[in-house]
């Protein structure tokens, strides 16, 4: 469908209006539940009539959110693209229940402005990014997201005469990864308005690990009679918590793995507490998971992302430039393909640089990338020696390599 559109106007018209339909029919839908839920079964006039709207089986108001996307595309595809802007744009929101939407506006308005907040949260946009994807295209969608949300946060926050005031927020859950590749294709990309969620801080992601524990338990327990009670007190020598972060990547749903992989190790093999041998055996499942990660979210970047990984087992911890070119050259990627490689691997997470003398670092993101190479520059500049690389922890188990 975007491919029809040729003109930048008229798909960014159709992607805006494809949003706008999608986000305001899912409000009025959780809406209209809402107030079926009621227990009283007294509506105002407005309840009442988004109820009427909500309540035929062919209304578009009606299904889930799949459904309402495929009919939208349904009702879109079949539209001429050749009769001039305006004409377009006339047949897009006709097609995409403009009138309709005009209504609900007025009707959400009564029903949700005493509401304190209204929040839409968009996750999972990482699930069509995958290696042979149209990511021009899958960009073009997603900025147009990120374009959508802040105008109908600003057209839910206008009060008039018709229309009450709603204090509707929109937040977009995105991959680094996915975001640095998306805002190139956008006109001011300065103007996009995001934050990152950056857990390098190991006391973060202990705090997580730590509420879910709590939280599986049934009577109230403390986090430090559950690690006393249940767990082995370190893992060669170091302490349980500190080694689990320091062998998973950054990020809670990591963490999370691999707790839940030694619990479940010590359950199968009918220990009472979780012992190191079942933490090292969460390791090795971990490494591999981790390293499934790595190639479902570079496999667009880098589709021979797999055969370049495999290369390292049995490989140093530590590699000087020159060695992981020549791993390069056997997994058969093309010479010209090796600063794609590098950026890659750089980028996700596998590869940490020297930028300082015996300490590397891995980026968490685009822009910690870049400061780490200008620092690993300014050392190879001072020591006159090659790059250096060093492998994360978190792969080394599956990968078979010993520690450095």
């Amino acid at each position: 469908m975007l491919r029809k559109y040729k003109e930048r106007d008229a798909k960014g018209y159709l992607v805006d209006a494809l949003w706008k339909f999608l986000i305001y029919s899912e409000i009025a839908q959780a809406a209209a539940l809402s107030l079926k839920d009621r227990p009283s079964g007294v509506f105002t006039e407005s309840e009442t009539r988004l109820l009427d709207l909500y309540a035929p089986e062919s209304s578009p108001l009606h299904d889930d959110f799949a459904v309402r996307l495929e009919r939208a595309l349904e009702a879109l595809l079949p539209l001429p693209n050749s009769e001039g802007i305006e004409s377009t744009r006339l047949a897009i929101s006709e097609a995409l229940h403009s009138g309709l939407l005009a209504q609900l506006r007025g009707l959400l308005g009564d029903v949700l402005s005493e509401r304190a907040r209204v929040a839409v949260l968009v996750d999972n946009l990482d699930k069509a990014w995958e290696r042979n994807s149209d990511l021009e295209e899958l960009s073009q969608l997603i900025l147009g997201l990120l374009s959508t949300s802040g105008k109908l946060q600003l057209e839910f926050s206008k009060e008039q005469r018709s229309r009450r005031a709603v204090n509707v927020t929109l937040c977009i859950f995105l991959r680094s990864d996915i975001f640095q590749y998306v805002v190139r294709f956008a006109g001011e990309p300065d103007k996009i308005s995001f934050s990152r969620i950056s857990w390098q801080d190991p006391e973060l992601l202990l705090r997580v690990l730590d509420e879910r524990l709590v939280a599986s338990q049934h009577d109230h327990v403390s986090k430090e009679e559950i690690w006393h009670r249940y767990f082995a007190r370190s893992i060669q020598g170091i302490p349980i918590r500190q080694y689990i972060t320091s062998r998973s990547l950054p990020r809670p749903r990591d963490v999370l793995y691999f707790a839940r992989a030694a619990v479940d190790t010590a359950i199968n093999r009918g220990h009472s507490i979780v012992e190191e041998g079942d933490v090292l055996e969460a390791e090795l499942q971990y490494s591999q998971f981790a390293l499934d990660t790595i190639e479902s979210e570079a496999g667009a970047a880098l589709p021979e992302i797999s055969e370049v990984l495999i290369e390292f087992v049995g490989a140093r911890p530590i590699l000087k430039r020159s060695e992981i070119e020549r791993l390069l050259k056997r997994s058969r990627l093309n010479d010209s393909r090796f600063e794609d490689a590098f950026n890659c691997l750089t980028g996700s997470g596998f590869l940490g640089l020297e930028v300082r003398a015996e300490q590397f670092e891995f980026a968490a993101d685009e822009n910690e990338l870049r400061k780490n190479m200008v620092l690993a520059h300014k050392l190879l500049e001072m020591q006159g020696a090659e790059a250096r690389y060093q492998i994360n922890r978190a792969f080394l188990a599956f990968l078979e390599i010993r520690p450095a």
